[in-house]
């Protein structure tokens, strides 16, 4: 089904804290009338609320599969910032153009 964008609008909220935090909040009036919301008070992925090491590498993974890169040159770039995260020596011979 096709919506109108006359159907949504936005409201900033001036008591929110951003840019401090990132929060979220949808509210939905259905056609029967009743609303329906969700609050979220942090953006998952933000400083409070943030990815593990393995949930950052599998969205890395999933970026660099839609820009078309292959598994191998994925899992050198994840170990390549790995090393650079945990402070080791590295070699960027790969790397150089």
């Amino acid at each position: 089904m096709f919506w109108s964008s006359s159907k949504v609008a936005f409201v900033v909220d001036p008591t929110n804290p951003y840019p401090r935090r990132y929060t979220g909040h949808v509210r939905v009036t259905l056609s029967d009338g009743r609303i329906v919301q969700e609050r979220q008070s942090d953006l998952r992925g933000g400083a409070e609320a943030p990815l593990s090491r393995a949930e950052i590498a599998s969205k890395f993974r999933a970026n660099a599969r839609h820009a078309g890169w292959d598994n191998e040159r994925a899992e050198r770039s994840i170990a390549t910032i790995g090393q650079l995260f945990d402070a080791e020596a590295i070699d960027l011979t790969a790397w150089r153009g």
